[in-house]
This record gives structure tokens, C-alpha cells and sequence, in this order.
């Protein structure tokens, strides 16, 4: 890591540009049904809004990855603040469902640059294992975010309208383009920077899709995010609506979760020292099969909230294991002048599976824990498969090698 750039200095900035992706998507979580109401709209529209998120997020970040490469980080991730806070501004003008799900989708659009941005600003400055440690410190912050934003959320419902969840919004991205400004330096000089055309950047994508290994590391985590992001969508309803919990209630069992999953992140990053990333993050999938077919049995003998709630924060605690070790592990086969291109490819995949996740969840139209949990397990089946494809390379690739 450059001299210029303290450890510690790095882990806040990092800290602070992510946590505007788990607020954008957690602070909003308790607003849907009062969404639904003051918007006089289906339920299931509501969901969209996640739905157009993360189709947003993850299809913006194919763009700006390769355009952090031709131009720097810094760039990127000033035009993504501003545009996010944009389209906030926007989302708290909405005057229909439609309009609330297109600005969301824009408002996407800049959260996708900066966290693509992200990825490729550590990737410049770290190697595999310590990439992975520096991810894990700063998921610790970022979880602070999911950990306390519906319960801000369901609070700030108690004083006013949801429209002002999004100013709140605004005043984080501000506070976060303030940090960057004063203490992140560009990570990718000049004589580093590359200005492909067309058919080289498709070449480069291919390179990077035909990558087994890097590929593996990729859908595991992608598909086990998707099993986050089902629980984000339906939770709301299944909990506010099928169990009849409050708004501040659900927040506090949101919290719950999220604990779960700091404490396991906070376990993977003390093991890294010991174990290599490859078995943490098959360790953090079978975490999450057992838990969701334990969760699945439960939810089809009609079980209450309370029987399920343990196996509901252990899926979601597996994530602690499985997102830095896979975001790490696949990004460690690239170089510098490719990690734009690389983390772009990552966070398509992830943001795919995570809208296509959200949308199924949100087809089924229901308030029913059954659903949620099968379609989780789902998940958790297709992130173990993957990783069974690419085991091989996954134990045998402790070095990985850079293309």
C-alpha cells in the first residue's frame, strides 16, 4: 500500500462511500407499505422500486469500471456522487409509483459508479489476502449502516413523511464527497490508464468471463447476495404484514440480522491471518444451505417469527464469510489496468442475480414466509454450486495469478 495513503485514512474513505449503497437500500425498507398508501399503489409496484435499484447499480457499473480505467477513480466517483444526489433530490419530488421507480433506478446509476470504483481503487493498492483483510474492516463499518437505518428509517416515519428518508440521503452523500475530497489521491497514475476501443473492451470482458476461477469466486458471491437481496425485498411485507410487527419492530429484527453478519465479518477478518479466503468462503456457504433449509422446513410446518428468526440471521451472517473472500478472491486475478474492467464484470453479476432475485420474490405477490425462504435456499444451491465448479482452482490458486 502507498506510503501516502495511511491504513486507516483508506478504511474511512472506503467505509464512507459504501455505506451509501446499504442506506439507500435499508433507510427506505420500513417506508414501503406507507409508500404504497400515500402513492396509492400495489404493494407489489412498491417492490419494483428495489427491482430498478439494482438493475440500475448493476448494469451502470459495465460502464464506469472500464471508465476508471481510461480515467481515473477520482473522476468516477465524484460524477457518481453527483448524480446520486440528483436523483435523490428527484425520488422526494415523486408524485407516482412509475416516477419513484425511475428515479430510483438513476439514483442506482451513480451508487453503481462509485462502488465499482471502489473495488478497483483496492485492487490498485492491495494484493489478494490483504485486499481481503481491508475489505473486511471496512464491511465492519459498513454494516453499521444496515444495522441502524431502518430503525432511523422507522423513526424519522414517526416524525414525517417518507419523503424525507431521501433527503437524509442527500445530506450522507454530501458528508461522504467532503471525506473523499480531503483524503482519497487518485490510485490509478496516468502511465497506468488505458483508452481501449470497442473491440479491446469486449476482448478485455472476454478475458475476464472466460476466467474459471475468478469466475467461480464471482457467482458464488453474486447468487449469495441474491439470497440477501430476496430478504431485502420481501422482509417488509413478511414481517410488518404476515407477522404484524411495527414499523420500529421490524427495524430492531432487521438489526438483528445485520448483527449476525457484523460478527462474522468481524470472525473473517481475524482468520484471514490463519486460513486462506478460499475456505473461509466455502465455510460461509454451507452456513447459509443449512440455515436455509432449516428455514425453508420451518416455514412449511407454519412455524411463528420466533422459530424462524435464528436460521433467518444465520443465512444472512454467512454473508459476513462470503463477500470480502469472494470480492477479494476474484478480483486477485487481474492487474491494475484491468481491475475496472474486473470489478465492473463483478458487479454486473451481482447486481443481475440480485435483481433477478428481487423481481422473482416480487412476481410471487405474497406476504407468505414460505416463498421467501424456498427462494433463498435457491440461492444459497446455486452460490454451493459454483463454488463446487470451481473448487479445484479455489484451494489450489492460494497465489493467484494475474492476467
Amino acid at each position: 500500500m502507498p506510503q501516502q495513503i495511511p491504513r486507516y485514512q483508506l478504511i474511512i474513505v472506503l467505509s464512507a462511500l459504501a455505506m451509501l449503497g446499504p442506506f439507500t437500500i435499508d433507510l427506505i425498507l420500513p417506508a414501503f407499505p406507507a409508500m404504497a398508501a400515500d402513492l396509492a399503489a400495489d404493494p407489489q409496484l412498491i417492490q419494483l422500486t428495489m427491482t430498478s435499484y439494482f438493475a440500475g447499480f448493476s448494469i451502470s457499473q459495465l460502464f464506469f469500471g472500464p471508465m476508471s480505467d481510461r480515467f481515473g477513480r477520482l473522476r468516477i466517483i465524484f460524477f457518481g456522487l453527483m448524480s446520486y444526489v440528483i436523483a435523490s433530490i428527484a425520488c422526494y419530488q415523486a408524485q407516482s409509483a412509475e416516477s419513484l421507480i425511475f428515479f430510483r433506478c438513476l439514483q442506482a446509476v451513480g451508487g453503481g459508479a462509485i462502488m465499482v470504483t471502489i473495488n478497483a481503487v483496492v485492487r490498485d493498492l492491495c494484493q489478494r489476502q490483504e485486499a481481503a483483510r481491508l475489505l473486511s474492516i471496512s464491511m465492519l463499518v459498513v454494516l453499521i449502516a444496515p444495522l441502524i437505518a431502518p430503525s432511523v428509517g422507522g423513526f424519522m416515519l414517526t416524525l414525517g413523511s417518507w419523503r424525507w428518508l431521501f433527503i437524509a440521503l442527500v445530506v450522507l452523500a454530501m458528508i461522504s464527497s467532503l471525506i473523499t475530497l480531503l483524503w482519497l489521491p487518485e490510485s490509478l497514475p496516468k502511465a497506468k490508464r488505458k483508452t481501449p476501443n470497442f473491440s479491446q473492451l469486449m476482448d478485455g470482458f472476454g478475458q475476464i468471463l472466460k476466467h474459471r476461477a475468478a469466475m467461480s469466486y464471482t457467482f458464488s458471491g453474486s447468487l449469495a447476495f441474491a439470497g440477501m437481496f430476496v430478504f431485502l425485498s420481501a422482509s417488509p411485507f413478511v414481517y410488518i404484514e404476515h407477522f404484524g410487527v411495527t414499523e420500529s419492530e421490524y427495524g430492531l429484527l432487521f438489526a438483528l440480522n445485520i448483527g449476525g453478519m457484523l460478527l462474522l465479518t468481524l470472525l473473517n477478518g481475524r482468520l484471514l491471518k490463519y486460513f486462506d479466503l478460499s475456505q473461509l468462503l466455502q465455510a460461509g456457504i454451507v452456513l447459509m444451505v443449512g440455515s436455509g433449509i432449516a428455514m425453508s422446513i420451518l416455514a412449511a410446518n407454519h412455524a411463528g417469527l420466533t422459530a424462524l428468526t435464528f436460521p433467518l440471521v444465520l443465512f444472512i451472517a454467512s454473508i459476513g464469510l462470503i463477500s470480502a473472500n469472494s470480492n477479494a478472491g476474484g478480483m486477485a486475478y487481474f492487474s491494475s489496468d484491468k481491475a475496472g474492467s474486473a470489478a465492473a464484470i463483478m458487479g454486473l453479476m451481482r447486481g443481475l442475480m440480485g435483481t433477478l432475485g428481487s423481481a422473482v420474490i416480487g412476481w410471487m405477490n405474497t406476504v407468505e414466509p414460505l416463498p421467501m425462504a424456498l427462494v433463498m435456499l435457491v440461492c444459497a444451491l446455486g452460490a454451493a454450486v459454483s463454488a463446487l465448479y470451481g473448487r479445484q482452482q479455489l484451494i489450489a490458486d492460494r497465489a493467484a495469478e494475474v492476467v
